[in-house]
């Protein structure tokens, strides 16, 4: 089996490497296309790419949860945390409390994984800056925010405003204020189900619904 071959073997069936010809198992096309779609494949490659920064920047790059399969030297290195964070921000709740805090991450995080806003510290839950940035991000996020927040007429608009979708989490006032309801349905159009009764029959929300 050549080696095209088999990379397209592995992401069906990653034990492949195992038992895999010595030059395979020494190939770092064929261990980051196991990796990409089996994180658990990092288990099985030799010692020399275990340890190997480089290789291990691109493993958590293809796919973050490898930052389970890695040593507790690399788990506390903040270039690999970042790497496996934007691919996964869902890893975050697992990594040290250091990088609960950091905001950088935490953002990164937020670009792929709404529920990302769980695993933070805190003191981030409770800062109003901080939040209304993060739902700049992934206004869904707004659905993982303390109360106070998702009463918070300009954290919601901002939330709505990326994506129409976060109408569900606002405070149910404001389902049917008219501003933030047109936001979202510019945003995402889908979100009508969640604007209140008193606004369905509204002409402006009917004519913009009619230009969609």
């Amino acid at each position: 089996m050549n080696k095209e071959d088999f990379i397209l073997a592995v992401k069906k069936n990653w034990e492949l490497i195992i038992d895999s010809p010595p030059e395979f198992q020494a190939d770092k096309d064929i261990l980051l296309a196991a990796i990409e779609r089996y994180s658990v494949a990092m288990d099985f490659i030799c010692d020399e790419y275990k340890s190997d920064k480089n290789f291990v920047l691109q493993a958590v790059a293809k796919n973050g949860y490898v930052i389970f399969h890695v040593s507790e030297e690399f788990k506390n290195d903040r270039e690999i945390v970042l790497e496996a964070v934007k691919q996964c921000g869902l890893v975050l709740a697992f990594l040290n409390n250091v990088y609960k805090s950091d905001r950088e991450l935490i953002y990164e995080g937020l670009k792929n994984y709404a529920q990302t806003l769980e695993a933070i510290n805190k003191d981030l839950k409770m800062d109003e800056d901080f939040v209304i940035e993060a739902v700049k991000i992934n206004g869904y996020a707004l659905h993982y925010t303390i109360p106070k927040f998702r009463k918070n007429r300009a954290i919601c608009m901002a939330a709505v405003k990326q994506d129409g979708i976060a109408l569900d989490s606002v405070d149910n006032k404001y389902k049917s204020d008219k501003e933030i309801v047109l936001a979202a349905l510019k945003s995402n159009p889908k979100a009508i189900k969640y604007v209140d009764e008193s606004l369905i029959n509204d002409e402006d929300v009917k004519k913009f619904l009619n230009t969609v």
